[in-house]
């Protein structure tokens, strides 16, 4: 999704106009494909890892961002519903204060919530309370 909308995509998936490169922030990622590494490395974009989330905010010298999430963020000891689980991500907690920094320093031009794959019961309940404070928090 993040390639479609730096231009890099299929007609009629990528926007008119696409965000460059340098508007790219990837926080808290923590387990890249080599042709991604390959990508950001190529383009410049920003990576700030997730023991480093709490100064995403400071990291972020935007006026307007799109907040993309993928789940797989979340530490796996504290949501494991993902499709690859990496060690070392954050609690929702930290994640959520991370995004609320974010939004009240920059507009919040969109959110996406990716990467969750249905498995624990006890992950919905987290979801149930993360994903309205997410959407709240970026108003």
């Amino acid at each position: 999704m993040l390639r479609a909308l730096l231009g890099d995509g299929p007609p009629g998936l990528s926007p008119s106009r696409a965000i460059r490169p340098d508007q790219v922030v990837l926080a808290g990622t923590r387990a890249l494909d080599p042709a991604e590494h390959e990508f950001v490395a190529a383009h410049g974009v920003r990576h700030v890892p997730a023991a480093e989330l709490a100064d995403l905010a400071e990291t972020v010298q935007t006026p307007a961002v799109y907040i993309h999430i993928d789940l797989d963020v979340l530490d796996p000891a504290e949501f494991g519903s993902v499709g690859f689980p990496e060690p070392g991500g954050v609690t929702p907690d930290a994640l959520l204060a991370a995004v609320r920094a974010l939004s009240a320093r920059s507009t919040v031009a969109g959110l996406g919530i990716t990467e969750y794959q249905p498995g624990d019961p006890r992950d919905e309940e987290i979801l149930a309370s993360l994903v309205p404070a997410l959407v709240k928090a970026v108003r």
